[in-house]
């Protein structure tokens, strides 16, 4: 790596409608309609962070919190992994977590369609 030029491995979300599309309940949990909150980036892994976030600090009804907090802090963390993947350069492992996450994210979004 040179001192002006970086490589990085990442991951993103090209179509960010895509996320609203697979997850619709959890979408509308993360970023409500009227909802001052605007991200830059409405994408998988802002969807994790966000959706954690309200459900922790109380911003979504508090049975729906407790049905879905603790799975969405365990979709937070393998996200932690992914970054820690990503940060190693180990794209093998890294491909391995998004599909664990969207899988994961697919079954959260079954028991937001439950609660």
């Amino acid at each position: 790596m040179g001192d002006i030029l970086q490589v990085r491995v990442m991951v993103y979300t090209p179509d960010p409608e895509a996320v609203e599309k697979a997850w619709p309940l959890l979408s509308e949990l993360a970023w409500p309609a009227g909802s001052n909150y605007a991200p830059a980036k409405r994408g998988a892994l802002e969807l994790v962070d966000t959706l954690a976030e309200r459900l922790r600090y109380g911003e979504v009804s508090k049975g729906i919190s407790q049905g879905l907090l603790p799975e969405a802090e365990k979709i937070q963390a393998l996200k932690e992994q992914l970054e820690a993947a990503l940060g190693d350069w180990d794209s093998t492992l890294a491909n391995k977590l998004t599909v664990k996450i969207e899988q994961a994210l697919a079954a959260l979004e079954t028991r937001a369609g439950n609660l």
